[in-house]
């Protein structure tokens, strides 16, 4: 990306998120949720079996089966590669909605220099080549970097070829979220984390599952056993 298109991509990002920003929410509890399910409203016992999938990744068992997360006030996003002008709002869109849905992380775009999150825009055909331990037909990748349960250091993948602008957009959405600390993949079609989702925005249940992971009450390094001991 240029000087110049890079400037005016920060000055975009920065309107859009000050227009959008709202006042930071109290903490809630830790479920909100009615204990039955309706439709469109997820019951405690769904949040909860989708927060140990993909929150604790259990089902995963080279994962480390804890709570994983952002938990500095700030974490600076940089956009690495040239943008489309759609999918420049998307990641506009999504750190907008990320940032209400957390409570406590602030997710901000940085125009140069060091930062937590890097999102890579390249070819498709170059993912091979870019992204360690790639798997081939893998359309879009996270690998972040973690200590105790505290993220440090995220870098996305999401390609500019080989898909069209929605699907590009429906990527960027999974691996940010992803990199917010939900490694797992969900088994609800609806879900942005279900593997090959064609959805384009978060599910009810994602946004429940969002906010319980940056509950300030779950912190950093907390396994299955203290999760669910929360909730006995």
């Amino acid at each position: 990306m240029d000087i110049s298109k890079g400037k005016l991509f920060f000055g975009f990002l920065c309107l859009f998120l000050l227009i959008h920003s709202a006042a930071a929410a109290q903490v809630p509890p830790l479920m909100t949720a009615p204990s039955g399910g309706t439709i469109g409203t997820p019951s405690k016992a769904e949040i909860l079996g989708e927060f140990m999938d993909l929150a604790l990744d259990l089902k995963n068992p080279s994962s480390g089966h804890s709570v994983t997360k952002w938990a500095r006030p700030s974490v600076s996003v940089k956009v690495v590669g040239d943008t489309d002008e759609k999918s420049r709002y998307c990641l506009a869109e999504d750190i907008g909605e990320i940032n209400n849905l957390t409570g406590s992380v602030d997710l901000r775009i940085t125009g140069s220099g060091a930062s937590d999150i890097d999102i890579n825009f390249i070819p498709l055909e170059e993912f091979p080549l870019s992204v360690t331990g790639y798997s081939a037909g893998s359309e879009g990748d996270t690998s972040c970097v973690s200590q105790k349960g505290f993220l440090h250091k995220c870098s996305i993948w999401v390609p500019t070829t080989g898909v069209d602008e929605g699907t590009r957009c429906t990527i960027l959405l999974h691996e940010i979220t992803h990199a917010m600390g939900l490694f797992g993949h969900s088994e609800h079609g609806e879900s942005i984390l279900f593997q090959g989702t064609t959805a384009r925005g978060y599910s009810p249940l994602d946004r429940e599952v969002l906010r319980l992971l940056y509950n300030q009450a779950l912190s950093p390094g907390f396994t299955e056993e203290t999760v669910r001991g929360y909730f006995s």
